[in-house]
């Protein structure tokens, strides 16, 4: 019986603990997604000057987050969201509004990709 209780804690601090790691990278996206939609109304816009400071409040917002999401995530989708947000900022500072928008919505993508990819399911583990 002794035996049954341990393991019943044990798969209950596990299930406990996968629940906490999606919330947690539920709330790392969503911080990062916030930053987004000032962006893109920016970058429509055509506001240069708000969307790069935008970019830059977007980038060290990345680079605050990105250790702490690095244990938990794959270090590859960290590395393209990083290099898609430098693409951004280069269309930003080209002025070339297309491009821009293009690259944010990639980066919508990628960041809203996290949690899905990494949840515990059928679909990932098999």
């Amino acid at each position: 019986m002794r035996t049954f209780v341990i393991a019943l804690l044990l798969l209950s601090l596990i299930c406990g603990g996968l629940s906490l790691y999606g919330v947690y990278l539920d709330r790392e996206s969503e911080a990062l997604l916030s930053a987004l939609s000032p962006l893109y109304d920016a970058t429509i816009k055509e506001d240069w000057a708000h969307a790069e400071s935008l970019l830059s409040a977007l980038e060290a917002l990345l680079e605050e987050k990105t250790p702490r999401l690095a244990v938990f995530t794959d270090h590859d989708i960290l590395d393209d969201i990083n290099e898609t947000a430098a693409r951004a900022r280069g269309y930003a500072k080209c002025r070339e509004a297309p491009e821009c928008i293009a690259e944010i919505e990639t980066l919508r993508a990628m960041i809203e990709h996290i949690p899905r990819r990494e949840a515990l399911t059928f679909y990932n583990i098999f």
